[in-house]
């Protein structure tokens, strides 16, 4: 059975600065097996957003290009 997914607010952005919370570009994908990682972020273009997958087996660095946070979500359910 997999888990359900979700999006939580990250505190501060990629670069490390602070987040304004009423336009968030970085999440952190909830709900992930154990021993797995997602992040997703309007990075490193600002008008698209990218996933980040870590697991203990394998690093993917941050991408694609999705139009939309949900979109992005939807792409890391199918890769986990």
């Amino acid at each position: 059975m997999r888990n359900k997914l979700g999006l939580a607010v990250r505190t501060s952005n990629v670069s490390g600065s602070e987040t304004d919370w009423s336009d968030p570009i970085q999440y952190r994908v909830t709900g992930m097996p154990p021993g797995k990682v997602a992040e997703i972020a309007r990075y490193p273009n600002p008008n698209k957003w990218s996933i980040y997958l870590r697991s203990e087996a394998r690093l993917i660095k941050w991408e694609g290009a999705y139009e939309t946070k949900e979109d992005a979500l939807a792409a890391v359910a199918l890769l986990t």
